[in-house]
């Protein structure tokens, strides 16, 4: 399965005026499993660092700095997220100042960690929505492991209850 990698026009103008920070990621320095959209994601935008942190439209706009590293203290979280999502994830840069980590499964879907507390989001079902709710400050849905009996995201202490959280193992509110 092929998945398009697309830039929306609503954040074009960013991806243009992106400078690249490091040189462009070699789809052979990083493992990414055979046939992963992040191996697209990788190949045509590793190293570039497009947008930048501010007021967005409902919350915070982000930063994003494309490329591939290996975080130890977050593999464990990231290896429960795959086994509860039933995915691969690949890390496909971080944002927000380097605050949060950018994921994205084998089926193009991406996803976001926070590299300084216990959350982790869904943000959209495709890299180009993602790249505009990162880029323009539009908010994700929080995700809960079965664990978890809350998460603080956008200043909201967020239970299973609220509307707009993911609690993967519940039925009918499942990512």
């Amino acid at each position: 399965m092929t998945i398009e990698i697309v830039v929306p026009p609503s954040v074009a103008e960013q991806f243009t005026a992106a400078k690249r920070t490091t040189a462009v990621v070699s789809p052979d320095e990083v493992v990414v499993p055979a046939g992963h959209p992040a191996q697209v994601v990788l190949a045509r935008f590793g190293g570039l660092r497009v947008g930048a942190c501010g007021t967005g439209e409902e919350c915070a706009s982000s930063d994003i700095d494309f490329g591939f590293e290996v975080d130890d203290q977050a593999l464990n979280e990231v290896t429960e997220w795959q086994r509860l999502l039933s995915t691969v994830l690949v890390n496909i840069g971080e944002f927000h100042h380097r605050h949060g980590a950018f994921f994205m499964d084998a089926a193009g879907a991406c996803y976001g960690m926070s590299l300084m507390h216990d959350a982790f989001w869904f943000i959209a079902p495709t890299f180009g929505e993602a790249v505009e709710r990162l880029l323009l400050g539009r908010q994700s849905r929080p995700m809960l492991r079965p664990d978890q009996a809350f998460v603080t995201m956008f200043g909201q202490r967020m239970t299973p209850a609220h509307a707009d959280v993911y609690w993967v193992g519940l039925p009918g509110r499942s990512a």
